[in-house]
């Protein structure tokens, strides 16, 4: 099942990720482009992401297009987590994004100690661009994360 939503612009378009092996192919790309990342320290196998999409362990996951080409993903998890990766040649679209997420998607309600109310979003520690995209849109920074053992596979 295919679900495409749009921006405001036009521009940018949404599709809802279904495990197949287009999706499965342009979310490995994707991945691949990466130069930040907080969920894995080495690239996965094909056959090991091709499981990761197939167990989609997000509450909604989209594909970015930007004039028909994919660009980046976005998902939202069920602690009100935002996931957006877009390549920093692109962060310009990221208010965007922001606003098409804020506008299509409630955040679920708070569970103290569980979840925020809100949304939160993690950035990289080393993506300064993104810190500086996300701080003149006026969004707080409220923590920094460590991690206590090896990290990310």
């Amino acid at each position: 099942m295919r679900q495409d939503f749009y921006s405001g612009d036009g521009l940018l378009k949404y599709e809802l990720i279904v495990c197949s092996d287009a999706h499965v192919s342009a979310l490995f790309e994707l991945l691949s482009q990466r130069n930040h990342s907080v969920s894995h320290r080495d690239m996965p196998s094909r056959s090991d992401h091709e499981e990761f999409v197939q167990k989609n362990p997000y509450r909604v996951w989209y594909l970015v297009k930007y004039k028909e080409c994919y660009i980046g993903t976005v998902y939202l998890t069920y602690e009100n987590h935002v996931g957006i990766s877009l390549p920093s040649a692109c962060y310009s679209k990221f208010p965007d994004v922001l606003a098409w997420i804020a506008q299509s998607h409630q955040p679920l309600v708070g569970i103290k100690s569980v979840r925020p109310s809100c949304y939160q979003i993690n950035i990289p520690i080393g993506d300064v661009g993104l810190t500086d995209v996300l701080a003149k849109l006026g969004y707080k920074q409220v923590q920094v994360t460590y991690l206590l053992g090896n990290g990310p596979n």
